[in-house]
């Protein structure tokens, strides 16, 4: 079995999908990149040229979530977006404009002083709203080392980054990892 390990676009790595189907490689493909996370790219692949492509993305809601209001609110998003899955800049968005809330919720006020010592004092775990959609363990920013400011990044990721590692095996995008989410096992042949 030989590996092709791919950064591409979705363009891009669509070619080199369809082009190592069509020409009946044996590769197994693992891709990064825009080119393998989202969801037009497997429709405009076709799941033939996409079977056992790995690639990594940010995790979508729609491999589950960890709150179940948060499903019910996603049941919504896909109703009103016709079945399609939120896409990563949504997600994310979500995450940004959540902490913002509950920030705005401690300060009280739009005083931005306010706002930046409830950011400053912030500490969310993975249960709270900003983490509805995203796979990070909660938001907490860094306040301390060298040349750091009050306003520095969020040190509660986790071990994921909020990254996961999906594969198209019977025409559908798996999560594969992390392995507490699985939707499916990973494929090698």
């Amino acid at each position: 079995m030989n590996y092709a390990l791919v950064s591409a676009a979705a363009f891009a790595g669509g070619i080199i999908a369809v082009g190592t189907a069509y020409l009946n490689c044996d590769v197994q493909i693992v891709g990064s990149g825009t080119g393998f996370a989202d969801h037009q790219w497997l429709e405009s692949v076709g799941p033939e040229a996409a079977e056992r492509v790995m690639g990594t993305s940010n995790f979508n809601p729609s491999f589950g979530v960890r709150i179940p209001e948060a499903a019910e609110h996603y049941a919504i998003y896909l109703r009103e977006h016709n079945n399609i899955p939120m896409p990563l800049e949504t997600s994310n968005g979500w995450c940004g404009m959540a902490t913002l809330v509950e920030a705005l919720a401690v300060a009280g006020s739009s005083d931005r002083e306010a706002i930046a010592d409830a950011l400053y004092n912030m500490d969310l775990g993975s249960d709270s709203l900003p983490m509805w959609y995203v796979l990070f363990e909660g938001v907490k920013f860094n306040t301390s080392g060298d040349n750091r400011d009050r306003y520095n990044q969020n040190e509660r990721v986790g071990i994921t980054a909020g990254e996961i590692l999906k594969q198209v095996l019977g025409g559908e995008w798996q999560l594969v990892w992390p392995l507490e989410y699985k939707t499916a096992d990973i494929v090698f042949e």
